[in-house]
């Protein structure tokens, strides 16, 4: 229903959790089998492979990519209980210099995979799901603790079997050294996670600051490097930043709103919701939904569930049918955007040929020319209104056909825009010429 292309899996790689104990699979022990428990018969240890492969030929039929969690920056255990210190001790893990295991990604150990038997196995592992599962791309766990001789390695890899692989990952650790920041990633056909948009879209993490989509006072200037693909900020092009609101990690969308809006109205936090959707996708980049975002799921507030239990981490989609009014938008927004190539181009200098910014006061707007990504239409107009009062834009002079406004949206036109509109408060505009 939704219209989109690929699901992000977190991790399904064998993980350690008691048996029937939930957690979100970032405790890896066995890097190339599925995990048993996700599996309809536990006592048949071929159950995982069948059923995973399964599950990828039919999302495939459905026109659905699959795009695997992988944490090769730390594992499940080390020292007498791991199968890597049984095999060589101390060698697949970074230590201290006074012997310790290292903590970069704040999981109790960290992955050497500067050291080259390290870095051939994640790359047999990659080769091996690329092979044998037919999967279409991986997101990579703390992407900053890797070795960039390692990133660069796993992308050469994964491009030689599939040139339309995504990658994308992590650019932060757990709390140890940055190898592999925002701005490694130039011209190495992988993305990174764009927190700079995502804080200027919800504001801060759990806490109670507003951004532009949930608050007044917005950083206007965050939100135009972002929505132009970053390529004044850290990328070299447009496709290597992943924009995004919400993740697994952190407050949901919904939660997040009601924590930086507590005195709003259930209308006005369904308008933000919609806004920071909305910017996500009219941004150049890849855009990235947390999954239940489109039906207003909630957590509860709870900001760390890892180990939370379906109570809290699971999707109720009993909740969709009083959430219709979101997932119609979200789904029309991702319509408009695959029929619009113009807010999907690939090359920084087409993007800097054809966004043109627009004055209209305290909102963000800007048109987008047609011509350099073949775009059906002449220009397209944008305008984003992250206040809480009405805003008042004109358009640059065009014959103008409204695709997006603050209750619908679409890729088929809704109607003429003639002379100046007034957006409700955090809303936003999408018109074709």
């Amino acid at each position: 229903e939704l219209g989109i292309t690929a699901v992000h899996l977190m991790p399904v790689h064998d993980f350690t959790a008691a048996p029937d104990a939930y957690n979100w699979g970032y405790w890896t022990a066995l890097f190339n089998v599925p995990e048993g428990n996700y599996a309809s018969d536990k006592s048949d240890p071929l159950a995982p492979v069948r059923e995973f492969r399964t599950a990828i030929q039919s999302l495939h039929a459905a026109g659905i990519r699959v795009i695997l969690d992988v944490v090769y920056n730390h594992t499940s255990s080390s020292g007498a209980a791991s199968p890597f210190d049984g095999t060589v001790p101390y060698w697949f893990f970074r230590t201290t210099p006074d012997g310790r295991y290292a903590n970069d990604a704040g999981c109790g150990n960290s992955v050497a995979d500067e050291r080259a038997m390290v870095r051939k196995y994640i790359l047999d592992s990659l080769a091996f799901w690329l092979d044998a599962y037919r999967v279409d791309g991986f997101r990579f766990d703390l992407l900053g603790t890797h070795d960039p001789a390692t990133v660069r390695a796993a992308c050469a890899l994964v491009r030689a079997r599939r040139p339309d692989a995504t990658l994308y990952g992590e650019p932060w650790t757990g709390g140890g050294p940055i190898r592999f920041g925002k701005g490694a990633q130039k011209g190495m056909a992988i993305a990174v996670f764009n927190d700079h948009l995502r804080n200027a879209i919800r504001g801060d993490l759990d806490g109670t600051a507003s951004g532009f989509a949930t608050g007044p006072g917005g950083d206007r200037d965050a939100v135009r490097r972002g929505v132009a693909g970053a390529i004044d900020d850290f990328t070299r092009e447009p496709t290597e930043t992943i924009n995004y609101a919400s993740a697994h990690d952190n407050l949901t969308l919904v939660d997040k709103v009601a924590k930086a809006a507590p005195t709003a109205d259930g209308a006005t936090r369904r308008a933000m919701q919609k806004l920071a959707l909305g910017i996500v996708l009219v941004s150049q980049g890849i855009p990235f939904i947390e999954g239940g975002s489109e039906i207003c799921r909630t957590k509860q507030g709870n900001h760390n569930s890892y180990e939370a239990g379906d109570a809290v981490n699971r999707f109720d989609w009993d909740a969709k049918a009083g959430c219709r009014d979101v997932s119609d938008y979200v789904a029309g927004l991702i319509a408009m955007r695959r029929a619009h190539p113009a807010f999907r181009m690939s090359d920084d200098a087409d993007v800097r040929r054809a966004i043109e910014w627009v004055d209209v006061g305290p909102a963000v707007a800007w048109t987008i020319d047609g011509t350099p990504s073949n775009d059906p239409a002449k220009r397209l107009f944008v305008a984003l209104n992250g206040e809480p009062v009405p805003v008042t834009v004109r358009p640059p002079s065009g014959r103008w056909q409204v695709l997006v406004d603050a209750s619908t949206a679409g890729a088929a036109p809704r109607g003429p825009l003639a002379g100046a509109v007034t957006l409700p408060p955090y809303s936003m505009l999408v018109a074709a010429e």
